[in-house]
């Protein structure tokens, strides 16, 4: 079991209000300035851009989850590896991401996230 420090537990709560598309209670966590970025795609910036980010990949890949498997605490960022766990939209086959997160944190709040995966292996490769 892995023990969450207290910036991770931030994150952990952070993205279950995310899960629940709770869009209010998951920009209490992050800076309204917040950068974003998935892969090899473009950032997005603010709640708002990353609202947009899962509202395109909900139309390819339903995220019902992820098993945490470690997690690296400094004193303003979190790393966290985990497997993200998706159900494919169109026929609806469970997949498993390896994917390692990134959390930079400054005056309390997330102000950099960055995820690292292969978007490929779920049908979210680079954008043309």
């Amino acid at each position: 079991m892995t023990v969450l420090g207290p910036l991770a537990r931030q994150v952990a709560e952070m993205e279950a209000a995310l899960g629940q598309q709770e869009w209010g209670r998951a920009a209490e966590f992050l800076s309204p300035d917040i950068r974003y970025v998935v892969g090899g795609q473009e950032p997005r910036y603010g709640i708002a851009g990353i609202r947009d980010y899962m509202a395109a990949q909900s139309a390819v890949v339903e995220w019902v989850g992820h098993d945490l498997l470690a997690s690296v605490e400094t004193a303003d960022m979190v790393v966290i590896e985990v497997i993200s766990r998706f159900c494919r939209v169109s026929d609806r086959r469970p997949l498993a991401l390896p994917c390692t997160d990134i959390y930079r944190f400054g005056d309390g709040v997330i102000r950099d996230w960055r995820v690292y995966a292969d978007l490929a292996a779920i049908g979210l490769g680079r954008p043309e």
